[in-house]
């Protein structure tokens, strides 16, 4: 009896979708598949669903019922194929086929932006159920304001039990609005990894005999996905607003090379430009000035929200936007909401909001306006703030770092320091005041590059002021327009004491020289270790031969005349040569006068035996916290590093305390070089609040030479005009857990 009653029911069991699709029936559909699955593997960056689809897969008796017209699949495969092909049409008509990005220009418009989905079918179907609350879709699925666009920016396809099913919901959206919904490609586009990640698995398993045309209409469709979106305004055309999910897109420089794409937007319509070899000169300089990316899982964070601001790139404001409350990411991070991002676009970009609405994973409670923000200073503001946010005149500073090469852990480190003080500054003057902007370009470690850079900030930004650069002949690249007064350089990441003479006018020192911290490391050795035989590992310029000699005096001193030298070029990764030289002679100690990449090669390639028994030390330039877990994890070394600040994570002081409250709401960790940075640029920000009138780089310059006994925030600063330096002090970190012992001449 229940066997019939079942068979009954079963023939009764009608399609959920049909072909004029609306939104009841996507709630239908999302209703009738659970969304707890669990996978039934523990790489979470790769969840296996083998055993759901299994119990998805259609039975003999159910396939035959299927064929004779008595039942059909809540899910209807055919009708996703139909789709897929009418949408592919769609887009290529309008020329939307390999490589392009997308353009229009705005006033007054919204954009609707749904971050990296990653197949979170319940969480798209609940964010497609509030635009409709909230009068932005109707119950067809059809955009109501021409003025709104909906962006889907990023990975849709992978980590997931639903792809099938989230493809669906995006193919419906872009079948009714094929002009305002816009599809983005992400880095799983590449080589088809897409397939990798659960598409196929789910296509093999439950639709195996649609397995092939599925697998290149997905293909299609995905190379109808835009590289990238971007909007600009009738007032400003050359400033933008990017969208992307493509790593290697948010510091690309595609917008020099699209020629007069960006000065022929027109109001409300979008334009296509193909991405190809020849490049087309764009006649005017355009500029990113806020940059919309997708979530990238190579990158370190301590927690991931829905919206999050980013260290900038090039100067640009950088939101990074996730949609995704899928197994994977609940069990990373504790992401459990269903979100979506709403930029309400004013006059110009740097008068518009970006708005964070969610919902609270199976929470009773509907959607809320969570967070409101500037888009372009990310500073949080009310609902009532919103209405009245206008453009903010900028004060500009610049920087050249290596965000590229052998020191680029060190780069990215100092640019969110520099950040990081900026947004603290910038939020104490919400919506009145000047705001402060920094253009951050990568220069590799190159000195050319370096130059180039500070030529470029001086022609296209007219900014005088360079913060924080990083190394010796990096900075030296532009010595003349540092003695000449052209340029104010400010705190440089090195300790050279060529950069401490006192001929060298433009320029003031934060950090004391790395001769100072060699000497002192050296000196500790002999007289509490009771070293007196040394290696030392250096990099074969200015920083590694000044700190080489001083350490040499010290063993002179103390009457030992043989030690073993061991240079390298900057960027060596093959040490061969190196390694030989270190394993003709014993040594109880090695220094290393180095940079961070190099110096990991190096050791790495000696081997943890090697270097068991040696006591190595490090100057303040090396150690970035990468290398610290380096050589503690992965070689099991013991270290002494030198240090010029403060421990980040333990120090007491006031600039500690309020960089770790500014480091946990960004979700990184403590380290010290984003420190440094965050304690130099807070020490701008503060002598800026004495120049009355325009800010200048001669003015802020004198502002510096003036400290004297100055005590900000528990670090006290005193100009020496012999060494253009404002700081004296030195740190031990013997790296046992403990705070760091202030080391003394």
């Amino acid at each position: 009896m229940r066997f019939v009653l079942s068979f009954i029911a079963f023939l009764y069991l009608g399609q959920l979708i049909g072909d004029d699709i609306k939104i009841a029936e996507l709630v239908k559909l999302a209703e009738h598949y659970k969304e707890a699955v669990k996978p039934n593997n523990i790489d979470l960056l790769n969840p296996n669903y083998f055993n759901y689809y299994k119990q998805r897969r259609p039975s003999v008796f159910t396939k035959m019922c299927r064929i004779f017209g008595f039942a059909k699949d809540p899910f209807d495969i055919n009708l996703l194929i139909s789709m897929l092909n009418e949408v592919i049409t769609q887009q290529r008509s309008r020329g939307r086929m390999g490589n392009f990005i997308i353009g229009t220009q705005f006033q007054k418009n919204k954009l609707i932006i749904i971050g990296n989905i990653q197949g979170a079918f319940h969480s798209l179907v609940n964010d497609i159920e509030e635009l409709y609350k909230q009068g932005i879709i109707d119950e067809n699925l059809k955009i109501i304001d021409p003025k709104v666009i909906i962006i889907f920016n990023g990975a849709s396809l992978i980590r997931s039990p639903f792809i099938l099913e989230t493809l669906f919901c995006i193919l419906s959206l872009l079948k009714k609005n094929p002009e305002q919904v816009i599809t983005l490609r992400n880095d799983f586009f590449k080589d088809g990894l897409w397939r990798d990640l659960g598409f196929r698995a789910e296509v093999q398993i439950i639709y195996q005999s649609y397995g092939q045309a599925l697998d290149k209409l997905c293909q299609d469709f995905l190379d109808t996905n835009a590289m990238a979106f971007y909007v600009n305004t009738a007032d400003k055309p050359a400033e933008l607003l990017k969208i992307t999910a493509l790593k290697d897109f948010t510091q690309d420089n595609i917008e020099g090379g699209t020629g007069n794409f960006f000065f022929e937007l027109k109001h409300n319509e979008l334009s296509t430009h193909l991405v190809d070899k020849k490049k087309l000169a764009t006649p005017k300089p355009v500029r990113t000035v806020v940059l919309i990316e997708g979530l990238d899982t190579s990158i370190l964070m301590n927690k991931l929200e829905p919206l999050m601001i980013r260290p900038s790139i090039e100067g640009a404001t950088v939101w990074l936007t996730f949609s995704a409350p899928t197994y994977t990411f609940e069990k990373l991070y504790n992401f459990n909401k269903d979100a979506f991002i709403i930029v309400d676009f004013n006059n110009s970009i740097d008068a518009s909001i970006i708005q964070l609405f969610s919902h609270i994973k199976n929470s009773p409670q509907g959607f809320i306006l969570e967070k409101s923000y500037t888009i372009d200073t990310a500073i949080e503001i009310t609902a009532t703030q919103a209405a009245d946010v206008k453009p903010e005149e900028a004060i500009y500073i610049g920087s050249s770092l290596d965000l590229s090469q052998s020191n680029f852990i060190m780069g990215e480190r100092v640019s969110t320091g520099i950040n990081l003080a900026i947004h603290a500054e910038n939020k104490k003057n919400i919506i009145k005041g000047n705001i402060i902007k920094a253009i951050i370009l990568d220069d590799g470690y190159v000195p050319r590059h370096a130059r180039a850079n500070v030529e470029r900030l001086k022609k296209e930004f007219n900014i005088s002021t360079l913060v924080l650069p990083i190394g010796t002949p990096t900075v030296l690249a532009i010595e003349d327009l540092i003695k000449e007064g052209e340029v104010f350089a400010a705190f440089p990441v090195t300790g050279s004491p060529l950069l401490r003479n006192p001929a060298m006018k433009g320029i003031i020192n934060f950090r004391p020289t790395h001769t100072l911290e060699a000497t002192l490391l050296t000196k500790l050795l002999i007289e509490k270790y009771r070293i007196k035989t040394f290696g030392f590992f250096y990099q074969d310029d200015a920083y590694g031969k000044e700190s080489l000699e001083a350490a040499k005096e010290v063993l002179k001193s103390q009457g030992i005349t043989h030690w073993v030298e061991i240079p390298y070029i900057r960027n060596t990764t093959d040490f061969s040569k190196e390694i030989e030289i270190l394993k003709k002679e014993k040594v109880e100690a090695l220094g290393c006068f180095s940079t961070s990449l190099p110096t990991q090669d190096f050791l790495r390639q000696v081997g943890a035996d090697l270097l068991a028994s040696v006591k190595i030390f490090c100057l303040a330039f090396l150690c970035d916290d990468i290398f610290e877990s380096f050589v503690k994890n992965d070689m099991g070394l013991n270290c002494l590093f030198s240090r010029t600040v403060p421990n980040p994570t333990l120090s007491k002081i006031e600039l500690a305390r309020e960089y770790r409250s500014l480091m946990d709401e960004l979700g990184k960790p403590y380290d010290v070089f984003s420190f440094e940075a965050y304690i130099c640029m807070s020490l701008i920000c503060d002598l800026m609040k004495n120049i009355s009138g325009p800010i200048t780089h001669k003015l802020l310059l004198a502002q510096c030479e003036a400290l004297k006994d100055y005590n900000y925030k528990g670090l006290n600063f005193n100009f020496n005009p012999e060494n253009r330096q404002i700081s004296n002090r030195i740190w031990l970190d013997s790296q046992d857990g403990n705070d760091w012992i202030e080391l003394t001449k």
